[in-house]
């Protein structure tokens, strides 16, 4: 299952420079209407080779934030292509160096929206004389069906496994609502609320070799989420993103809190900031020493296409 999920990376890498190859345009920047705000957007001055049925939307701005009601509409397929890289390394009573890569795909055909992502976490802890590497590994697929004017329906599966907290795999499935609910040239906020199951597969080998073997889980859960975009200058964006998941029946709950800062050098390359905070409290009986909360500071690069 590893190879599968390193293989779409592969597949979104080579899709990214092949987009690269064919769009070698220049852009002029227009304006567009939301509302009584006035939002600038990209617009080509050239045609190239990309086939009429496929887009990367530019002149429409950062249309992957919004809805397809914010922009003339068109027949075309839209695409765009994100991989951010980050690093930290701290040093102290122990030497830690974490690697993060994420990458996404988001398309879009009128009302219709796919956001499929990935994401890969390596981390390596030195203490003394002993070494510790961790892997973690995500992959997510989003749909979106523009229902109303400020509401989606939306349909999503999770899949991760994370060497820290001894997930062979574990999946979720959820569904429900999304909901924009401010929509500015400055500010998009959206919150959503899903009902879904959560299913996750222990390492048992590893763990019984510790003799602390755990039983596998799952359990239906009532998930709600948030994000919000903050433009505060043409070339600096802060994003915010919450999401929470209560198990039911149980006291168990997930909290991720996540915190972006994108200052951009070029129209595809950004210098990128990320703090984030994951609080699980699935294993907190599990006697495994595993840390409830974690915290996680990282420095970067992101490319868009």
């Amino acid at each position: 299952m590893n190879f599968l999920f390193k293989s779409i990376l592969l597949t979104i890498l080579i899709l990214n420079l092949s987009f690269m190859a064919l769009a070698r345009d220049t852009f002029i920047v227009p304006s567009l209407n939301i509302g009584n705000n006035s939002i600038p957007v990209c617009e080509k001055k050239s045609s190239k080779i990309l086939p009429s049925w496929l887009s990367n939307g530019r002149q429409y701005g950062k249309w992957w934030l919004r809805r397809s009601k914010d922009y003339e509409p068109t027949d075309a397929i839209l695409y765009n292509i994100i991989i951010k890289y980050n690093f930290d390394h701290s040093t102290g009573s122990e030497e830690v160096k974490k690697h993060k890569l994420k990458s996404s795909l988001a398309l879009r055909k009128k009302k219709l929206s796919n956001y499929v992502m990935y994401s890969l976490k390596k981390k390596e802890t030195e203490y003394r004389t002993s070494r510790i590497q961790t892997e973690k590994q995500t992959f997510e697929d989003l749909i979106f069906i523009e229902a109303l004017n400020f509401m989606d329906v939306l349909i999503g599966y999770k899949w991760l496994t994370d060497d820290k907290k001894y997930y062979l795999n574990r999946f979720n499935y959820y569904g429900g609502l999304y909901f924009t609910l401010l929509n500015t040239k400055k500010l998009i906020f959206k919150i959503g609320v899903y009902y879904g199951h959560d299913r996750i597969e222990y390492m048992n080998e590893l763990s019984e070799l510790l003799g602390k073997q755990k039983e596998d889980f799952k359990n239906d859960f009532v998930y709600a989420n948030q994000k919000l975009n903050w433009f505060i200058t043409d070339t600096i964006t802060l994003s915010e993103k919450l999401k929470y998941r209560s198990y039911i029946g149980e006291t168990d709950y997930v909290v991720n809190t996540t915190f972006d800062l994108d200052i951009a050098i070029t129209k595809n390359i950004s210098l990128n900031a990320s703090y984030e905070i994951d609080r699980d409290t699935t294993d907190s009986d599990n006697n495994l020493g595993l840390s409830l909360e974690d915290k996680d500071f990282s420095l970067g690069i992101k490319l868009m296409f």
